[in-house]
């Protein structure tokens, strides 16, 4: 009886480890530190490169087309357009299409409500070969923030709010020459 008692107990602690670190947030230390080199497309079909970005600074939102980040999607767009505040850095949305089961869908989702010329940029990431070099976990909404450089100054893997973007706009203003 006792072994079955102090099975069960370690079968418990396993768990709950598990469960406790499977929802922790990705730490900044393990994102790409230098902005990695790329060529993707709006849902248009024009074509953005790195350098297009860096001259200013970016604020770049990595996430991917899924149900689960659709909500953290549009309050980082809220929150990061409104505390923007002429800043000349880029907004860019990062989108890993690899994880979407709705591919087709999304796409045209994103065509209906992307503006050309407007922010925030849609880059399309097919293959999720961008958002691997960046280092950011599959189906995760993260938000990095590069300098002029293309060098990551700050990253955000919380949940979005006002005080976030406010903070993100800063660190761009501190960063930028």
């Amino acid at each position: 009886m006792k072994k079955i008692v102090t099975a069960f107990i370690i079968i418990v602690s396993l768990i709950v480890t598990y469960t406790i670190l499977a929802k922790e947030e990705p730490s900044s230390e393990l994102f790409a530190k230098k902005l990695p080199a790329f060529s993707l497309q709006d849902p248009f079909g024009n074509t953005f490169t790195n350098k297009s970005f860096s001259k200013d600074g970016l604020v770049l939102v990595v996430t991917a087309p899924i149900l689960k980040n659709r909500s953290a999607q549009k309050k980082w767009s809220q929150y990061l357009l409104k505390a923007k505040a002429g800043s000349k850095a880029k907004l860019v949305y990062l989108e890993d299409m690899q994880p979407s089961f709705f591919k087709g869908k999304a796409m045209r989702g994103m065509r209906k409500d992307y503006e050309f010329g407007k922010e925030p940029i849609l880059l399309i990431d097919s293959r999720g070969e961008i958002r691997s070099s960046l280092k950011v976990p599959q189906k995760k909404t993260v938000v990095l923030v590069y300098d002029d450089n293309g060098k990551l100054i700050y990253s955000e893997t919380g949940k979005p709010s006002v005080e976030a973007a406010e903070m993100i706009w800063e660190k761009v203003k501190d960063s930028t020459h």
